[in-house]
């Protein structure tokens, strides 16, 4: 489920932003779109979750045994965009962090 990366693009001179600039979520299967993937991913997960949960507490669950895994594929997706989310800051603060 990992899309290619593409090609990097020149820098302008003057200000250092690539010469034909253009947003993350407009390239397919960009670095944005792959967030949006997973955070779409642990949305759908906690929801699935929760309902399952519901129907729990309702009486009206079948197996238990679905909703103990629903209950885990929403906590390991979230903890999954959390370490997503702590490697992008320390990428970005050691990028900061580099000597021009």
């Amino acid at each position: 489920m990992t899309a290619p990366i593409g090609p990097l693009l020149p820098l302008s001179p003057g200000f250092g932003t690539p010469a034909t600039a253009r947003p993350a979520a407009a390239s397919p299967g960009g670095f944005g779109n792959v967030l949006g993937d997973l955070l779409g991913q642990v949305r759908q997960n906690q929801a699935q979750a929760a309902v399952a949960e519901q129907q729990v507490v309702t009486g009206q669950a079948q197996d238990l045994g679905q909703v103990v895994l629903a209950s885990e594929r929403a906590t390991l997706s979230l903890e999954l965009a959390l370490q997503v989310r702590n490697k992008v800051l320390e990428v970005y603060q050691d990028i900061m962090k580099m000597p021009l």
